[in-house]
């Protein structure tokens, strides 16, 4: 490849150059993701390469300002001279492959044209994440008006906005007529590669951004998609293996500066460890929703027994029964084949008692549920392993009980104690602010895990938050694991949604339309939220959520009193007014113990329900659960992990 100062000359100042060979470079990208009629089998090529232009997209904006500001050389870890090498290799990459490897249609109007392809399959990242131009987009939304002072801000952004999509989009159009699988394969490593360089070449500050906001748009993808064919392209798009190949940077840095080449191996790794994270969680994700639509009348015979699901409970070794039973007495300790175990019993849901569900199709749902469990979950979702789940018969007239089996981690030792976060709030005595702040951190990324996927916990409080170990003292408060799964099995269908038992030690810790059982298929993510938010205020405080409020009897509660918990915990009036944002005494005292973001967190968690609002007339219910997700991994996770990090130096 030649040195593109000697193509370009020399006349153009290397700023000016750089922006040239970027500007090419975006238009680059846009040409091959805007593409139409690829073949379907190859839709994964395209949504792969979309996912280098956003990695593309995202080193630009974070180093156009230093640009702009004739500050490269000393932001960036390069000289002007290598950058424009390096962004010419790009272009170069692009273009080799356009002449080589394609056969195409290139329709060059100086316009758009009207193409057929209204029936184009959605697999435009750029689109998905709402940068589209055409105006029919955005017909028939109905705003709430904003206010004035906020007029001139949004001029601006629309302003800027046309400028960017001036940038980004080209006035000719590819049609692809073929495609060589392995070429275009080879291309997009090395994109890959090259992304990781420029990434590399950034300061720590911007590259921690920049993986930060793909991350979230790679999430944002994940939430987009409902469908288990549109998540099948994206596992294969993620299951694509980046080779890594000699490139022309490498040969000019040879024996020069050894340490950004390693930095940029280190990158590569870490974006690949990314990429098959997402893979996981979608693949978890198809699972969720192949379970959502099973049908649990209809199960094929002897699925449950094949795979091996269904344990024998009279091969359990029970350990003795000790006065350690978490408040509902549901769970208890055992061993089966050299496994440490623990059963947790499923009560006869409130649903199931009205519908006088039979047994096997009671065992039917139990084994979907286990099922999903049994799925390859991140360690992130803070979930035991299941192992299946097992059934003890109580004779002819009283139902049969469904305990589902979970492994006890190896870490536990061998003096082994089960202990719920409710009963650490009232033994242990509260902890530093470190390690409160670690715990919350890990259950907002538990909370975060299972709802980039799709999976509603509904049963989120203190007794299902579980640490195993020793002595009480000793509990690893970092190692939190997530239980309590009755209800948490999501599905649209009414018939086979679990309703909650109406139970005040669990109401409290609800959202005031998830009480009493009256949620049925309008439980939305939001509730989960509130939960968390109420699990927050314990752990700020320390205490149980009934202390906190000066509730003397929890048993003894009435119903209207729960519904008032949601305001006590604001600082609202529990009459039919309400006093304003005046400052709650809960989330004062919260603030005193763990300072003004966590206050916020918590308020944000339990105010949840006015974000999943729709924002507009016919909002779509895929593009509201992943603005509430943006927020709170944004808001929430990303703060908390702030916080816990500072506190870690």
């Amino acid at each position: 490849m030649a040195d593109p100062f000697s193509i370009t000359g020399v006349a153009f100042g290397a700023a000016s150059l750089i922006f040239q060979i970027r500007d090419e470079c975006i238009k680059c990208y846009q040409y091959f993701s805007e593409a139409i009629q690829m073949p379907e089998r190859h839709h994964y090529l395209q949504l792969r390469m979309q996912m280098e232009q956003q990695r593309f997209l995202g080193f630009v904006a974070e180093a156009t300002p230093f640009f702009e500001n004739g500050q490269t050389c000393a932001t960036l870890q390069v000289s002007h001279e290598l950058l424009a090498v390096v962004l010419a290799e790009i272009r170069t990459v692009f273009a080799k492959f356009e002449k080589n490897d394609v056969k195409y249609g290139d329709i060059m109007q100086k316009h758009r044209g009207d193409w057929d392809d209204r029936n184009e399959p959605q697999i435009d990242v750029t689109h998905m994440l709402r940068l589209a131009c055409q105006e029919q987009a955005f017909k028939n939304r109905q705003y709430v008006t904003p206010y004035k002072g906020f007029r001139k801000v949004g001029q601006s952004i629309k302003k800027t906005a046309r400028k960017l999509l001036t940038l980004i989009e080209e006035p000719r159009r590819l049609v692809w007529a073929s495609i060589d699988r392995e070429a275009f394969e080879a291309l997009i490593s090395k994109l890959s590669n090259l992304n990781t360089f420029l990434i590399t070449l950034l300061d720590g500050s911007q590259m921690k951004r920049l993986v930060r906001a793909v991350e979230m748009k790679n999430l944002e993808i994940l939430q987009l998609r409902e469908d288990v064919k549109d998540l099948d392209v994206l596992v294969q798009a993620l299951t694509q293996e980046i080779r890594q190949q000699p490139t022309y940077y490498e040969q000019l840095l040879a024996g020069k500066n050894r340490g950004l080449l390693e930095a940029a191996k280190r990158e590569m790794y870490i974006d690949e460890a990314k990429r098959r994270h997402l893979r996981r969680l979608a693949k978890l994700k198809i699972c969720r929703i192949e379970t959502d639509y099973a049908d649990e009348e209809i199960m094929p015979p002897g699925e449950k027994e094949s795979d091996a699901m269904v344990l024998d409970p009279s091969i359990f070794t029970y350990a003795p029964i000790n006065s350690d039973k978490d408040r509902h007495g549901r769970r208890i300790i055992a061993s089966w084949n050299n496994h440490s175990i623990w059963i947790e019993w499923m009560s006869l849901s409130s649903y199931e008692r009205r519908a006088h569900m039979t047994e096997t199709l009671r065992e039917n749902r139990v084994f979907l549920l286990t099922k999903l469990l049994r799925c390859d979950v991140p360690s992130g979702f803070r979930t035991p392993r299941c192992l299946g789940y097992t059934k003890s018969s109580r004779g002819d007239s009283e139902p049969s009980s469904f305990g589902l089996v979970f492994e006890i981690p190896p870490k536990a030792g061998p003096e082994i104690s089960l202990l719920t976060l409710r009963q650490l709030l009232e033994r242990l005595p509260r902890p530093p602010l470190s390690a409160r702040l670690l715990l919350a951190s890990t259950l907002a990324d538990s909370v975060s895990s299972f709802h980039s996927v799709g999976w509603l916990h509904k049963g989120l409080r203190s007794d299902n938050i579980l640490f195993f170990g020793g002595e009480t003292r000793d509990l690893d408060l970092s190692s939190p694991y997530v239980s309590g799964f009755e209800l948490s099995r999501p599905s649209d269908m009414t018939e086979v949604t679990e309703k909650p038992i109406h139970d005040p030690g669990s109401d409290i810790y609800r959202h005031p339309h998830a009480q009493f059982g009256e949620v049925s298929n309008s439980y939305r993510r939001s509730y989960d939220l509130y939960s968390f938010g109420v699990i927050l205020m314990e752990i700020a405080l320390w205490k149980p959520i009934e202390t906190i409020i000066e509730v003397e009897d929890l048993a003894a509660i009435k119903q209207h009193e729960l519904r008032d918990v949601h305001k006590r915990l604001l600082g609202r009036s529990t009459g039919t007014g309400r006093t304003g944002r005046e400052e709650s005494d809960c989330l004062g005292k919260a603030a005193n113990e763990c300072g003004d973001v966590y206050r916020d967190i918590i308020e944000l968690c339990l105010e949840a329900n006015n974000v999943e609002r729709p924002t507009y007339r016919g909002e779509p219910r895929a593009a509201i659960n992943a603005r509430v997700q943006m927020m709170f991994e944004d808001q929430v996770t990303g703060k908390l992990r702030l916080m816990k990090e500072a506190l870690s130096c």
